[in-house]
């Protein structure tokens, strides 16, 4: 569907440059190339891609570490796994893990509803354990500890590459 050159119509090279962009696009393509064949009586266009070498899933790490240099020093560490192309349609699983002063997990399942990407479902769950500082002034008066416990359900749209526009409900 991301793939507007048609067959029998002479070739656009502005249209296939599109279509390429829009075929790397998705993500999952480390390169994606043309090449023209040419038969006896027959000419024909191939589009050729060629998988990401560091996938399907991936990891990431992160730190975060934040002081204030009066005494107060505090850390994050984070952990993401994705799980991708679990299905024909491209679904993915995103799975976060946080230590530190604030403790957290989320997951949430994405799932396209047609092969171009546009429309899809994101069920969702995030529990989480924070600490709030209530201050008067300078002077740090409370700390709360706060347990968030979140499921949610989004529908929505994709809006170009990097963009989403997502309607749901959370409870």
């Amino acid at each position: 569907k991301r793939i507007k050159t048609k067959p029998g119509v002479a070739l656009n090279l502005e249209t296939l440059k599109a279509d390429l962009t829009r075929v790397y696009e998705i993500g999952d393509f480390e390169k994606v190339d043309f090449k023209l064949d040419k038969e006896e009586k027959r000419q024909g266009l191939s589009i050729d891609t060629k998988e990401k070498s560091w996938g399907p899933d991936y990891v990431r790490f992160g730190l975060n570490i934040s002081d204030d240099f009066r005494g107060d020093a505090y850390y994050n560490f984070i952990t993401e796994y994705t799980k991708t192309e679990l299905n024909s349609l491209g679904a993915e699983w995103k799975n976060e893990f946080q230590m530190g002063r604030t403790r957290r997990f989320f997951s949430e399942f994405y799932q396209p509803l047609d092969y171009s990407d546009l429309f899809f479902i994101a069920p969702k769950f995030k529990y989480e354990r924070s600490v709030s500082d209530v201050f008067s002034g300078n002077s740090r008066i409370a700390e709360y500890r706060v347990n968030t416990l979140e499921g949610g359900f989004d529908t929505g749209i994709n809006i170009g590459t990097y963009a989403q526009m997502r309607l749901g409900i959370l409870r």
